[in-house]
């Protein structure tokens, strides 16, 4: 099998072993180091199915948001207040500046 191509029947077995790995580590790992990478994975077989091998399709706009979110957060007790408060006040920021 060329490391482009992947059969349908392939991806249904790589699926359901996918979303059970999924399912173990979120049964072995607290929820508070599971974050929007373990979201994402969720994701991935449809990306898959929809856009092709990974190579295909460009992550560069989420790792942007994951780079903005982590230096955001300040405290590990907090880490979705801090990041939701950092990404208001951006926001409020890009209509300011837009706003003149």
């Amino acid at each position: 099998m060329n490391t482009r191509q992947l059969s349908m029947s392939a991806m249904d077995r790589i699926e359901s072993t996918w979303y059970q790995s999924l399912a173990l580590m979120e049964r072995d790992f607290p929820c508070s180091i599971q974050g929007a990478v373990m979201h994402i994975m969720h994701h991935l077989p449809h990306y898959l199915r929809k856009f092709g091998p990974v190579s295909n399709f460009w992550m560069f706009p989420f790792e942007r948001l994951d780079s903005t979110l982590s230096r955001a957060i300040g405290s590990a007790r907090y880490l979705e207040l801090a990041a939701v408060k950092h990404m208001k006040i951006q926001w409020m920021m890009s209509m300011l500046q837009a706003a003149g």
